[in-house]
């Protein structure tokens, strides 16, 4: 099944019951390229909170990037980086800030190897990812609000399955 449109932004996923459990494999679509590895099996349930963390923050994930002096995707990917997953200092206040903007990079087998953040500009909301393994990364820009309402409605889904 997919949310949302694979040309701008869409989360792709297919439900499987297991004996016990459900299982749920996933992948987002941005820019017509996949981010995530939709081959990867995940517990539905641990999927709950990462969409949960996705929809407590809309809103709040404003990004100044004037003191980068930069405004390039590459630049504001390491910046990110550098600043979340290479940063040691878990309670400084720059990383309690710009961790939010992380969307669960390295978050299951499903995204391993890929760095994910999202950023709500004024006028348009941002993803960018960068992609590990290919050394790609993908900026998209996404009419505002289309990211949450994919989620939204993905929550929507999760809750009637579980």
């Amino acid at each position: 099944m997919i949310i949302g449109n694979k040309e701008t932004f869409a989360i792709e996923y297919s439900i499987v019951q297991g004996n016990e459990y459900a299982f749920i494999e996933l992948c987002y679509w941005a820019n017509n390229q996949m981010i995530g590895e939709l081959e990867q099996r995940n517990l539905l349930s641990a999927v709950v909170p990462l969409v949960d963390h996705i929809l407590v923050y809309q809103g709040k994930r404003a990004f100044n990037t004037n003191p980068l002096k930069s405004t390039s995707d590459k630049d504001i990917l390491e910046y990110l980086i550098e600043n979340t997953w290479d940063n040691e200092d878990k309670h400084s206040k720059l990383y309690q800030t710009l961790n939010i903007l992380d969307i669960h990079s390295n978050e299951s087998e499903t995204f391993s190897g890929f760095f994910i953040f999202f950023i709500e500009e004024e006028t348009y909301d941002r993803l960018l990812c960068k992609d590990v393994v290919y050394n790609q990364i993908i900026d998209c820009k996404l009419p505002k609000n289309v990211f949450y309402a994919c989620f939204e409605t993905f929550k929507q889904v999760i809750h009637q399955t579980i």
